[in-house]
């Protein structure tokens, strides 16, 4: 693996009166992911190919529908120990995907990917006022070191953070 590609999860549904793994997408949630959809379409250097996503309802509905317009295909692959991973949880993941896979996707949750995040990178260059990094809808794309153990901290380079805003920004939307 070369490339980490981190997806949290869109904005998901509060109002339903369901179990946290089951909340669905709300409206902002399912445009902001058909947004993502239409960004990846412009950008190739930025298609994975291997997912893996976190069993919540709202995390599976955002990687089906941003990776929908994609040729070819790819299956996403459930690993139920996503749900609400810690940083340990996550690198334990990533320890056991396959090496020929160039870019892997992850689909899941904070704190897990944003304490991922700064411990990969060790910068904290994208944080917002509200002390928020990865918010709902955020991909953030990483170079890997290409030695036996990519997974070190502070030894990945951060190439982008990108919001919803920034991929309406990038498509020329208003």
């Amino acid at each position: 693996m070369k490339q980490l590609l981190l997806l949290r999860h869109a904005k998901s549904d509060w109002s339903t009166q369901c179990s946290d793994i089951n909340r669905p997408l709300n409206p902002r949630g399912d445009a902001n992911a058909r947004l993502l959809g239409k960004w990846l379409q412009k950008n190739p250097d930025s298609h994975p190919d291997y997912i893996l996503c976190s069993p919540a309802k709202r995390a599976l509905e955002t990687v089906q529908i941003a990776m929908k317009s994609l040729s070819p295909r790819l299956p996403v692959y459930n690993h139920d120990r996503l749900y609400l991973a810690s940083i340990t949880d996550i690198l334990k993941i990533l320890a056991t995907v396959d090496n020929r896979y160039q870019r892997v996707l992850l689909v899941g949750h904070n704190p897990g990917f944003e304490q991922l995040l700064n411990w990969l990178t060790e910068t904290y260059e994208y944080e917002l006022s509200s002390g928020k990094i990865v918010t709902t809808c955020n991909l953030v794309k990483l170079i890997l070191p290409v030695t036996e153990k990519p997974f070190q901290q502070g030894q990945s380079q951060l190439v982008f953070l990108k919001r919803p805003e920034d991929f309406k920004n990038d498509l020329g939307i208003n």
